[in-house]
């Protein structure tokens, strides 16, 4: 039902390129979450997109209008941390829902104008994270041994699942690809890209409540059979580090 609301919401919008858009909120709760949602999107939104940006302009004009409100919340089940540093470290996760200190979801976050090196150096860096969280997961409380990876480059948004369910093999398969909404002629778009956001939250809030609310605090054996650590390189230490 919350779904069919925010398609509904947004499919009622008025937009043509070059002149004001707005969305009603309607009635209900969902509805105006997502049409003040639509509405701070747009009115932050260049008619032109740049062909280069900081990682911080990024962010504050594309991704956190369509992040902050499903990610942000009292009741969550995790910890939000966006862009900011970690104490210890020199990370400074671009997105991440962290419970008891393991992160359920890491992400890596690139602006308009990357390199293809940097985004084949944060996909690994985003899978390294994932299979930690995962052994972390597995060795203090048994579970539930799932990890969620978001990436962002530039104008398009994935988003992957990883578990380890057999001797050493931490599969990952793609959950959703979108298209993020970067200036006004793409408004049309932002369904898809919120509707992404929103399927991502809800599935890692269920893994985030899974592992906080457990009781088992033993590996099962098997699980323990299955883990390997991670590599232990200088390389791949200056990497996550």
């Amino acid at each position: 039902m919350a779904r069919d609301n925010k398609s509904q919401s947004l499919h009622s919008r008025r937009h043509l390129a070059g002149k004001d858009a707005f969305l009603d909120g309607g009635k209900s709760g969902l509805s105006r979450t997502i049409a003040r949602l639509f509405n701070d999107l747009y009115d932050g939104l260049p008619m032109v997109a740049p062909l280069k940006m900081s990682e911080d302009e990024h962010c504050y004009m594309f991704l956190h209008p369509i992040t902050r409100p499903f990610f942000l919340g009292s009741r969550k089940e995790y910890k939000l941390l966006l862009n900011r540093a970690t104490a210890g470290s020199k990370q400074r996760p671009d997105l991440a829902c962290v419970v008891d200190n393991i992160p359920i979801l890491a992400s890596e976050i690139k602006p308009l104008g990357y390199t293809q090196l940097q985004q084949r150096k944060d996909s690994l860096k985003v899978q390294l994270r994932a299979r930690k969280s995962i052994n972390q997961q597995l060795q203090t409380k048994g579970g539930p041994g799932e990890a969620a990876m978001f990436i962002n480059m530039g104008a398009l948004m994935e988003s992957f699942f990883m578990d380890l369910k057999y001797d050493g093999l931490y599969r990952s398969w793609p959950f959703l690809t979108t298209r993020l909404v970067i200036d006004k002629p793409a408004i049309p778009l932002a369904e898809f890209a919120i509707s992404h956001l929103m399927a991502l939250e809800e599935r890692v809030g269920k893994i985030a409540e899974n592992y906080k609310y457990r009781s088992n605090k033993s590996t099962p054996p098997t699980q323990m059979i299955f883990m390997r650590e991670l590599p232990d390189s200088p390389q791949l230490k200056f990497l996550l580090h």
